[in-house]
């Protein structure tokens, strides 16, 4: 038995473009940017909604221009030709690397430097969607050191503060600046930053991530030498939403022999505030590149071997190029690397999977998902998905050429076995050279590759997680993502289970039911509750307009005394076999019943004492949701025998 509530309806619609430009010919692909001169270094961020924005440079004009074109998730662009030119400040004539992220509100944040100042100082701006600068139309410039300041890195923290930090060369050592910028674009933490360095060794390479509450993660360099021969060790840092380190000595990553001085290592969230570190060095002292991977939780502490975990332990190969795909739903950590013989003319895309405690799981040398050969250019990314899955981006020569080369995908499962037929995908085809490769991390079953092509075009292409490309097929997905109260996700929630009861003090305020669709197409239908007891009906309904779910959450009223004198609705007989009646019912209500597995079997407009037939039913519990009128809206469970 349940009573009549009166409801509010909030409809829920996607807004992303239907419309689309994604392509499935490894030919054409899908052009960024083509305009005159080299188009270079791009890079690529989701937002929340699953647009996303793919940033470079632009030599279009005789200087490197920075430039930013916004995209729906579907491959529209929506700002004009060629994007927006976010800086024309002048620019050296060689570049380096740069960084770039969302922040939780969509608008895109780039941190990379340029010498409108005489010398290369660091630089950040805030972009809008509907290409505002948010920042000013010069941006926020974070340095004005007399030394070039290169390679910033970004992230942006759970209060939607931005955190910036970079290598600064001093006369004695490098030292790491940090800084924090606010939503509105003030530095919290003075003009200058702050400076983190002790002791005689130099500080650089630093790489950030945002944790919970307002904390950011920092890995690090602290060195000695000069390069080449640089002796460096790796380490993690964690700050306080002063800039204040947390932990009481910086988190030793890995001191081993011969990490690299010729590129920085990689990170990669482990999902629980913890972060993951990928690196190569010459731990043996063998001539041979040695790939490695450690995880720091986050307090600090490392239940991994010291000095991390190695991909592989076979001999006589180089391991390099390591990359992070994403902590899987057994807590184990993914990655993918370049194996290459010893006479570095042969390559393998080779993958491993780390248990939670940093143990190889695909046997000591991990697996060849292709096998070594001279054609293979080598790994570029990947990322998890479908809790156990990962999905691969690699690149190959064309045939007779070390210059030209095509780019492809695979996915791999659990036990590292190939999952797609055919087993690999041509992403982009066209003989070509194709460099700075990046992949973004999988959106709604969807992964974009950007990159360089023959130093002059900004080139992109999208794959699904099935190893399909273009447009998306049209989902009947209806499941939830996820279904909170007052903004807390409900206990014991999973997509799969449609009905949930909720006990409610007497005298607190009703509830608020909110929901995310797994399917960022598919639309949501929310009727809350207006009294206890009463019910929140979530109504999806996938992509392909057919395909239906119903979540229902009811509350009930905790209370010693029974107080109310509201209409009730009855239905019997219950269990039910051939026939449900109701009783408290107007005449010409609608009603829609149910399964557990949230489809609707039945709809019907009855008079009071009509029966519904149910004979044709299979047993089971089922949920009869009743609409009188346009005002009260009702939820009651019966069992069919």
């Amino acid at each position: 038995m349940k009573k009549i509530a009166l409801s509010i309806l909030i409809v829920i619609t996607a807004t992303i473009s239907a419309s689309a430009q994604w392509t499935d010919n490894p030919i054409e692909n899908t052009i960024v940017n083509n305009l005159g001169g080299s188009q270079v270094i791009p890079h690529i961020a989701y937002d929340e909604t699953g647009n996303f924005y793919v940033g470079f440079f632009s030599n279009d004009f005789g200087n490197y221009n920075m430039r930013l074109q916004y995209y729906t998730f579907d491959g529209v662009a929506q700002w004009s030709t060629g994007g927006i030119i976010v800086s024309d400040h002048n620019q050296y004539s060689w570049l380096t690397d740069w960084d770039m992220t969302t922040d939780n509100n969509g608008n895109c944040i780039l941190t990379f430097n340029d010498v409108r100042n005489g010398n290369a100082d660091v630089i950040v701006y805030a972009i809008s969607p509907s290409e505002e600068f948010l920042w000013g139309d010069d941006g926020i410039t974070l340095s004005t050191f007399s030394e070039d300041e290169f390679v910033p890195s970004v992230t942006v923290t759970s209060s939607n503060n931005v955190i910036v930090a970079w290598a600064r060369p001093t006369d004695s050592e490098y030292e790491i600046i940090m800084q924090k910028i606010t939503p509105e674009g003030n530095l919290a933490w003075g003009t200058s930053g702050i400076t983190y360095q002790s002791g005689f060794e130099g500080y650089t390479g630093a790489r950030v991530l945002a944790v919970d509450d307002d904390n950011f993660l920092m890995g690090f360099y602290k060195e000695t030498g000069v390069f080449p021969g640089l002796v460096r060790h790796i380490y993690v840092q964690k700050f306080d939403e002063s800039g204040n380190a947390m932990w009481l000595t910086d988190v030793l990553v890995s001191n081993a022999n011969g990490i690299s001085a010729f590129n920085n290592f990689n990170i990669a969230s482990d999902n629980d505030n913890g972060i993951i570190l990928a690196w190569t060095d010459d731990r043996d002292s063998d001539m041979n590149i040695d790939g490695s991977v450690q995880r720091v939780l986050s307090d600090g502490t490392i239940l991994w071997p010291a000095n991390g975990s190695e991909v592989s332990t076979a001999n006589n190969y180089s391991h390099q190029n390591v990359q992070i795909l994403g902590v899987n739903s057994n807590d184990e950590v993914l990655v993918t690397w370049s194996k290459k013989n010893s006479d570095q003319n042969q390559t393998a895309i080779a993958g491993q999977k780390f248990s939670a405690l940093g143990a190889q799981q695909w046997t000591t040398g991990g697996i060849e998902f292709i096998p070594m050969n001279s054609f293979v250019s080598g790994t570029v990314g990947g990322a998890v998905f479908d809790g156990t899955k990962a999905m691969i981006i690699y690149d190959e020569f064309v045939s007779g050429s070390y210059y030209y080369s095509n780019i492809k995908a695979l996915a791999v499962g659990d036990a590292g076995n190939m999952i797609w037929t055919p087993t690999t995908t041509l992403m982009a085809g066209r003989t070509t050279q194709k460099v700075h490769i990046l992949n973004s991390s999988i959106f709604n079953e969807q992964l974009i590759v950007v990159w360089e092509e023959s130093g002059e075009d900004i080139y992109m292409q999208n794959i699904f997680i099935d190893g399909s490309m273009g447009n998306m097929p049209v989902s009947d997905d209806a499941t939830l993502s996820d279904l909170t109260i007052d903004g807390e996700t409900i206990l014991d929630f999973s997509p799969n289970t449609y009905y949930y009861e909720v006990d409610i003090p007497e005298g607190q305020a009703i509830p608020y039911v909110d929901a995310t669709a797994n399917n960022i197409f598919a639309s949501i239908e929310i009727t809350q509750a207006s009294s206890i007891p009463g019910d929140g009906i979530i109504i999806v309904t996938a992509e392909d307009g057919t395909t239906e779910l119903t979540y229902s959450v009811h509350f009930n009223l905790i209370t010693g005394i029974n107080t109310t004198e509201e209409i009730q609705i009855y239905v019997y007989p219950n269990p039910v076999v051939n026939e449900l009646y109701f009783l408290g019912l107007d005449n010409n209500v609608q009603i829609d019943i149910y399964n557990l597995m949230g489809k609707k079997v039945i709809s019907a407009t009855i008079n009071k004492n009509q029966a519904i037939e149910t004979g044709f039913l299979n047993e089971g519990i089922y949920f009869a949701i009743i609409h009188q009128g346009d005002r009260e809206v009702i939820s009651v469970k019966f069992i069919k025998n």
